[in-house]
């Protein structure tokens, strides 16, 4: 195995699970941001109009875990053109950008103008990702630990709605005649 190679293993081993992490935070953010805006009226009528139900929550976290893995992945390909430092940095910026948009997006859509909400999305992500960045090993440590809890919340989310969704099909059918 070449260096190239093992080099970008050991970027894949830190972006990836680093991906899947902050999408994963996303996603069980989103869900239920998406269905309490909606039950407050405080979701924008283009967003309000859409079909949100309980399968919101666990869609999201799967849908946000796959997007931010495609990132992680095409980030861990760049490390062959960039230098690995770099390649964290972009990282670290790139994904809290997504799931800061992402909540930002769903809280302020349609109350006031793109251009003012992306300079809000891309401060508040600047300062994260220095933050993650100056902390380094010890807050992507975290992340990692915390990344089989947040998969596990998400299935145990997918399990409760589904099987609920189940188990109410299963007793109004039986009270059919």
């Amino acid at each position: 195995m070449t260096q190239t190679n093992t080099d970008l293993r050991s970027l894949g081993g830190e972006l990836l699970p680093l991906a899947a992490g902050l999408g994963l935070i996303a996603g069980l953010v989103e869900g239920p941001l998406l269905l309490l805006l909606r039950q407050t009226g405080w979701l924008n009528w283009r967003l309000y109009n859409r079909a949100f139900w309980y399968e919101t929550l666990w869609i999201a976290p799967l849908v946000d875990l796959i997007l931010f893995l495609l990132v992680g992945f095409i980030l861990t390909l760049a490390g062959l053109v960039l230098k690995k430092a770099l390649v964290k940095r972009i990282a670290w910026f790139l994904l809290i950008f997504m799931a800061v948009l992402d909540w930002v997006i769903v809280i302020l859509f349609g109350r006031i103008s793109l251009v003012p909400m992306l300079i809000l999305v891309i401060g508040v992500s600047f300062q994260l990702a220095n933050f993650a960045t100056r902390s380094g090993v010890r807050f992507s440590n975290l992340l990692r630990r915390l990344t089989p809890w947040l998969a596990g919340a998400a299935f145990a989310i997918l399990l409760i709605v589904q099987g609920g969704g189940w188990l109410n099909e299963v007793i109004r059918t039986a009270k059919l005649p």
